[in-house]
């Protein structure tokens, strides 16, 4: 892997698991790309930039949990360099982590530690699947969904565009979640879900609407 590595760290993490991972899938990580200018030069003892250095050849991965956020990060390195993700997000696996040979990533996902993604499941652009989570076979992670640490989606169920499922949630096999719903922590699926739906409980129940812009780690609820 030649060239400039930059990652796009976590807020308020001083220790960032997408700069880890990286660095375990084989990437040396050049900086950290910080598009605040909150006074910071270092971050872990590597420079911060608040603009992508357009002179050198890289790779960039943001890991950031929120997936509203993590929207936002990468059209706007689109703009900004003028190529689609395509050119500059890697899809990384931790070592620890299965995939199967049938399965599809594709770029800018992250697969975490102990986690497994089955059987012709397909993952989508810059989705998170996060430490021991599950996706079992033929599951569909659209755009920007992701995984908390040790969710589960049974067979063939689906996470649509900017979908979240917490941590120790599980999905019911074949049910789907819609576009930037939120699945809140400990949460049972057992009946599809609408887009921009707050749900949580066990038996998951539908709690209110959520606009594009609520976060899963922003609300008392979770």
């Amino acid at each position: 892997h030649q060239g400039l590595k930059l990652h796009q760290p976590l807020p308020s993490t001083p220790e960032t698991s997408g700069a880890e991972l990286a660095f375990l899938a084989g990437y040396e990580t050049a900086g950290f790309l910080e598009p605040k200018d909150e006074g910071a030069t270092h971050h872990e003892g590597l420079p911060v930039f608040r603009f992508l250095p357009h002179e050198e050849a890289f790779w960039v991965v943001s890991a950031i949990g929120d997936n509203t956020v993590r929207n936002r990060v990468v059209n706007r390195i689109n703009l900004e360099i003028n190529e689609s993700d395509s050119e500059w997000a890697p899809a990384l696996i931790h070592p620890s982590a299965t995939v199967s040979a049938s399965a599809s990533l594709d770029q800018g996902t992250t697969v975490h530690a102990g986690s497994l993604v089955g059987p012709k499941a397909q993952v989508g652009r810059h989705c998170i699947v996060n430490s021991r989570a599950l996706v079992e076979h033929d599951c569909q992670l659209e755009h920007f969904s992701s995984l908390a640490p040790a969710a589960v989606m049974g067979g063939a169920s689906r996470l649509c565009e900017g979908a979240f499922l917490g941590m120790n949630a599980t999905l019911l096999q074949g049910r789907s979640i819609g576009a930037w719903s939120i699945v809140g922590a400990g949460s049972l699926v057992l009946r599809g879900v609408s887009d921009n739906r707050l749900v949580f409980g066990t038996p998951a129940r539908d709690r209110r609407s959520i606009s594009s812009g609520d976060s899963p780690f922003g609300s008392s609820e979770q």
